[in-house]
């Protein structure tokens, strides 16, 4: 489909990029959101992309009210891409990403790539990540996509606070091989982080039966969710 607004950061001379493996990961702080990088404060009501925005349109006498359809707002970097924030010391209530393509180029599995949050430790409330609509009677949003060759969840992807009431939709393209680096949802869940009525519906392309539609595991199989009583409570993936 079309495409919008890009952000987008390749480390190289603009014509010939160089992608980062992981020897170069200590060396370049890279962060690529689709909002801000790192918040310590409030944020309520925003967004990043969508399928509409409404304006007013004025002739001579009359004010018209008139939607706009927005096309895809693609992300595109290296080393750690989020769709919103990535890092959230604070809160972040009513927001979303919508109609979003998320690229992260690195050429490591290091990287990491959530479609919302990277690194949660404060509060995460009634948002959402989305891919396009595909059509047809499928429910997943799976016109656009988060694409990495390393660790990727769609939603956060560390969270060390609070996420409730959230939920994500939208394909992944990840590497066959390697299911246990993706997670629907959350990939890491600290021991007093909660996570509780949220849902994942994220459609895995190139992926096995071992795939985690919400949380993760590492490579050993060791699930990655530490906080075992109430970590994860009245949640559910789609399938």
């Amino acid at each position: 489909g079309d495409t919008g607004l890009v952000v987008k950061f390749v480390r190289g001379n603009g014509t010939d990029p160089v992608y980062l493996t992981s020897s170069d990961v200590n060396s370049s702080n890279i962060n690529i959101t689709g909002f801000i990088n790192n918040n310590n404060n409030v944020i309520t009501n925003s967004r990043v992309g969508g399928e509409s925005i409404g304006t007013i349109i004025s002739d001579d006498t009359t004010d018209y009210y008139t939607e706009i359809t927005l096309p895809t707002f693609v992300i595109t970097g290296q080393c750690n891409v989020a769709g919103f924030v990535g890092t959230n010391n604070g809160t972040i209530t009513a927001s979303f990403a919508n109609s979003v393509q998320i690229n992260n180029e690195m050429r490591s599995t290091v990287s990491q790539t959530a479609g919302f949050v990277r690194d949660n430790s404060g509060t995460i409330q009634t948002s959402y990540v989305q891919g396009v609509y595909s059509g047809g009677n499928d429910a997943y949003f799976a016109g656009s996509t988060i694409q990495t060759t390393g660790k990727v969840a769609g939603f956060v992807y560390s969270n060390g606070g609070v996420v409730k009431n959230c939920y994500v939709n939208i394909a992944f393209e990840v590497d066959s091989s390697r299911s246990y680096l993706s997670a629907g949802f959350v990939y890491e869940n600290e021991e007093d982080a909660t996570i509780t009525l949220c849902y994942s519906a994220v459609k895995m392309s190139n992926t096995d039966i071992n795939e985690m539609r919400f949380s993760g595991v590492d490579e050993l199989g060791n699930d990655l969710n530490h906080n075992k009583i109430n970590g994860i409570t009245y949640s559910y993936y789609y399938s």
